[in-house]
């Protein structure tokens, strides 16, 4: 029996909406939404509910407290660089949504870390 890929979600916004419809198309058997989190408690909540998982409003603590092994980057454009490079650093594959950061040498400097850790980005 194949192991299922253990996911985290950071952001509960409009865009989680879209991934947990896309998430509903995909057999359960492949992956397990373990945690969510976002800086609005009520929104975190929300999403723990839908997944039936734990969630958090910090996502350090987040990520730092669950073995999870993709975090779904799904928070405002601002925020993407430093929550990506965070997870790469604890050698966590990253899914993010666009754009992954608003600076290039940012970008790079991702693919470098994600390269090191040998982390999927």
């Amino acid at each position: 029996m194949k192991k299922k890929i253990r996911i985290g979600i950071v952001g509960c916004g409009r865009v989680a909406e879209h991934y947990f419809d896309i998430l509903k198309q995909i057999k359960k058997n492949l992956y397990e939404i373990k945690v969510v989190c976002d800086v609005k408690k009520n929104k975190a909540k929300k999403f723990a509910n839908k997944f039936k998982c734990a969630f958090f409003i910090d996502y350090k603590k987040m990520i730092s407290s669950n073995n999870i092994d993709l975090i779904f980057v799904l928070t405002p454009s601002g925020n993407h660089y430093k929550i990506v490079k965070y997870a790469l650093l604890k050698k966590i594959n990253v899914l993010c949504e666009k754009p992954l950061t608003l600076m290039p040498e940012q970008t790079n400097e991702l693919n470098k870390i994600a390269n090191k850790k040998k982390a999927m980005l």
